[in-house]
């Protein structure tokens, strides 16, 4: 998956944490940790070791990190209440599954199967870069990244311009849920469509990329029905949803 898109899903898994814990701390983080990865393994895989690793997937893309990452947070937070590593591991394990790390068991496994698997890395990054700019669902995660994002950043003026212009943002809210939740099922029927006529196996990366994208965006959706539930009877919409 992209940029955007992993920001956009550790912050929504975010919004949900902090529902769960009952606390805010743990939003940024969570995106935090949906970014950790990428900002490890492919400077590392690609420009520090690219004649050995080859791969913008290595140790923070692997299942056995990412488990010592959950439980490390789970212990921190029942013994001092402390969320934030919970929190980053959350973010890390929708980055491995936006990027259906389990058709890639040698790397997701890692050491167990084996060496990680290994990509053709000149010009990736201008390739990446291309596909960015390009991809729609980038611009459309981006939208909703921002408008997901200022109650965060900045609680206070959000809270005066909910008060304020309270109905236009519910129908904001519900407008975007809508379109998200459509876009999602359109993904997830044409993953589906092409599973069962046959074009793709389980082990398709392609059919992944839908199934998981598709319920992101159905997630994010659900997201924005809550708060625009909460600005209904005039609740802070920063607040916990």
């Amino acid at each position: 998956m992209f940029i955007l898109f992993h920001l956009l899903t550790g912050l929504v898994l975010g919004y949900l944490l902090a529902d769960l814990l009952g606390t805010r701390r743990v939003i940024l983080p969570c995106m935090f940790g949906a970014l950790l990865p990428d900002l490890v393994d492919k400077p590392l895989g690609i420009l520090v070791l690219g004649e050995t690793l080859s791969s913008g997937r290595v140790f923070f893309h692997t299942l056995p990190l990412l488990i010592v990452v959950l439980l490390a947070g789970a212990v921190v937070l029942a013994r001092y209440g402390r969320p934030s590593l919970f929190a980053v591991g959350v973010g890390m394990a929708s980055h491995q599954a936006l990027d259906v790390m389990w058709t890639q068991p040698n790397t997701w496994l890692y050491p167990f199967l084996g060496p990680f698997d290994t990509i053709a890395t000149e010009g990736w990054f201008l390739r990446v870069f291309i596909a960015e700019l390009t991809n729609p669902l980038e611009w459309v995660s981006g939208a909703a990244l921002l408008a997901l994002l200022l109650p965060v950043l900045l609680p206070g003026r959000t809270e005066a311009l909910a008060a304020r212009y309270g109905r236009l943002f519910r129908r904001l809210a519900l407008g975007t849920a809508v379109l998200l939740a459509l876009v999602g099922l359109f993904l997830i029927a044409g993953g589906a469509l092409r599973h069962y006529s046959g074009l793709a196996g389980w082990a398709d990366e392609a059919l992944w990329y839908a199934l998981v994208g598709g319920s992101v965006l159905l997630l994010t959706a659900y997201v924005l029905c809550r708060i625009a539930a909460r600005l209904r009877v005039d609740a802070p919409w920063i607040g916990l949803i």
